[in-house]
């Protein structure tokens, strides 16, 4: 049977981490690179890693250099996407996390000679402070401290960080080297010596700051050199700058990246950062040059909606074969998953889920990759589903108020809103099932929505505000001669529905010579004695029905016309006014145009017509009497 080493990604670290003290960790110059680094580690170690760092200007370099590569390219050479973010508190930066580092978590740094007020500021925050309560790696750095140390002074410094390791052993502590300092060189030498064997003798882990910054990344060794990357001969002698002078040979965007790098050149800015992260993917489990699998795509949490199709993905370097396996919510094992009606591809670097019902809400997927002897467990994904709710508000309606009430349906377990589509109308309580409308207006539009995770439905509800009717306009009574035709015209404001014409109390309908009987206007086509009689309009409104005043319709004979001498207009042409004379009673009339639409009526008695609002042009004027009806030509003038 196979024997199977097994490396567990841990989700939580609390903290146990993979990379164990079973012999030093010395971040070097060797380190200082960023091509060997695996996206997978950068993620793993942002996702699970919480630093306090403490230091000064000289230890700013580290966190300026990240800070800056955060913001470079995929044009610069090992840089493997948008995820190399930190930030002063764990947060989410695009889809991946930021790693968390609190930054100056106390003020100073490393000190000098037998200065231990760093330890006891260490020992405060991580005791009182609740923004520590998930460190889990801490770090000073030296400002000088190293360049007038004693041998008592650095064993001071290295018996204090080995204390703070004893009293608190889930958290890793990282050593460190003063920063070179040209005009102390031997005093430098010999303390951080001091500091590099202690470690290798006591399997700690180092980040040697001084050893960084005294090698270009080509391997050149500047035995006599300083912070600011100025190399000299053994005499003392300067001789040139080895960070300018590889900057310069080298592009700018692909070999290296400007930073802010205090009392330095931005390249050691770029190789502390490198070396950093090298520092952090270690402590996360990654093993540089070792034939492992490496995962640079971990697998996400999904949320779907019932009856919906999703998947989980993964990526790798090399495995022999991959298995994927899940887990019901519960204490029951992992098992493995096999192709069927709900999942597809088992062993491919995507899992696909057809997700039948909510039934699957809840259940975790992992994924196993096998390499000869060895095996590899993925992070855990959740699937998340959740249930489709339908909104079904109430239908379109007609309202004759300026408030209502709209109804929806109950959104458990989501949740619900109301929104104004189209108009001013004013929602109260929006987001509840019952939403209370002010300020109606004509035609106001409202969405109904509930959301459920990732299930989203609506419905839209149109609301038309009318108002009753009134009406403004309608007819006198009508004496009409055979073979003409009249209209019976009814205007009204609000909002009406349907329209119906009766004459002596029976509806009209459409024919030959009735047209418009359900219209405002009722047209008689060739007046007969049978249109005679009495005439009225039932209008509907939504929130009110009218009757019109009875309209009489007198019909006489053609023949009854009197001739037009009987009756003087004068004067004719006229500007202002007409005056009418007739020796027989002036039973009413109008003045018409030559299209036979009525400008102006003419009351019972009137001799004197005001005319001032008629345009100019020839008009017919129709004069009742006993006798008969006259039809005299008339002209407005200017």
């Amino acid at each position: 049977m196979k024997q199977f080493k097994i490396y567990f990604f841990s989700i939580i670290f609390n903290f146990t981490f993979l990379y164990a003290n079973s012999q030093a960790l010395i971040i070097d110059h060797n380190s200082a690179f960023l091509e060997p680094i695996p996206a997978w580690a950068i993620q793993k170690a942002s996702d699970s890693l919480h630093i306090a760092y403490g230091h000064t200007s000289h230890g700013s370099q580290i966190t300026y250099g990240m800070k800056a590569l955060a913001n470079q390219s995929e044009e610069l050479k090992g840089y493997k996407g948008d995820f190399y973010c930190w930030k002063e508190y764990h947060e989410v930066y695009g889809d991946n996390p930021c790693l968390d580092i609190d930054d100056g978590f106390r003020p100073g740094d490393l000190g000098h000679n037998g200065d231990t007020t760093w330890a006891s500021r260490t020992r405060d925050y991580l005791l009182n402070e609740n923004r520590a309560k998930d460190i889990n790696v801490v770090m000073w750095s030296w400002c000088g401290g190293c360049s007038d140390n004693t041998d008592e002074g650095i064993q001071t410094y290295l018996d204090a960080m080995n204390q703070l390791e004893k009293d608190f052993p889930n958290i890793k502590f990282i050593y460190m080297t003063g920063h070179l300092d040209h005009w102390s060189d031997e005093t430098l030498k010999h303390n951080n010596q001091l500091i590099r064997n202690y470690c290798i003798a006591n399997n700690k882990i180092l980040y040697d700051f001084a050893d960084i910054e005294s090698y270009d990344p080509d391997g050149n060794y500047f035995e006599f050199s300083n912070d600011n990357c100025d190399y000299y001969d053994q005499d003392g002698n300067y001789l040139g700058n080895w960070a300018e002078e590889w900057q310069n040979s080298h592009v700018l965007g692909h070999d290296w990246y400007q930073c802010s790098a205090a009392h330095s050149k931005p390249l050691n800015g770029n190789r502390k950062a490198y070396a950093a992260w090298w520092l952090w993917a270690r402590l996360i489990g990654w093993k540089p040059d070792t034939d492992s699998i490496e995962i640079s795509l971990q697998p996400h949490d999904t949320a779907i909606c019932d009856s919906g199709t999703t998947g989980f993905s993964i990526d790798f370097n090399n495995a022999d074969s991959i298995r994927w396996q899940y887990k019901v919510p519960g204490f029951s094992p992992f098992i493995d998953v096999f192709d069927n009606d709900i999942f597809t591809g088992a062993t491919e670097k995507t899992l696909m889920i057809s997700v039948p019902d909510t039934g699957y809400n809840g259940y975790m997927f992992r994924c196993q990759l096998y390499l000869n002897d060895t095996f590899v467990i993925s992070d855990i994904a959740l699937l998340q589903v959740d249930k489709f709710i339908k909104a079904n508000p109430v239908y379109d309606s007609y309202v004759c108020t300026d408030t209502t009430t709209l109804y929806g349906n109950d959104p458990y377990p989501g949740q619900s809103e109301w929104i104004v589509d189209e108009g001013n109308a004013i929602l109260e309580s929006s987001d509840n099932i019952i939403a209370k409308i002010r300020n109606l207006q004509f035609g106001s539009v409202f969405i109904y929505k509930i959301t459920n995770g990732t299930c989203v439905d609506s419905d839209t509800i149109l609301i038309l505000k009318v108002d009753p009717i009134e009406i403004i306009n309608q007819p006198d009574n009508i004496t009409a001669t055979t073979g003409d035709s009249i209209e019976l015209e009814i205007n009204t404001k609000g909002n009406s529905d349907a329209i119906q014409w009766y004459k002596n109390l029976f509806p009209l309908t459409d024919n030959d010579r009735i047209k418009g009987s359900n219209t405002q206007t009722l047209r008689i086509l060739n007046v007969s004695p049978s249109d005679f009689g009495d005439y009225y309009c039932e209008i509907y409104g939504f929130c009110n029905t009218i009757l019109s005043d009875t309209i009489h319709i007198d019909v006489i004979n053609s023949i009854d016309k009197i001739d037009n001498n009987n009756i003087k207009i004068f004067p004719n042409p006229f500007t202002k006014s007409l005056n009418i004379y007739s020796e027989n009673m002036l039973l009413g009339g109008k003045i018409v145009d030559y299209n036979g639409k009525t400008i102006k009526k003419i009351k019972r008695g009137t001799n004197i017509i005001d005319t001032s609002n008629l345009i100019p042009g020839i008009y017919i004027i129709q004069i009742k009497t006993p006798k008969g009806i006259s039809f005299i030509k008339i002209v407005k003038l200017q």
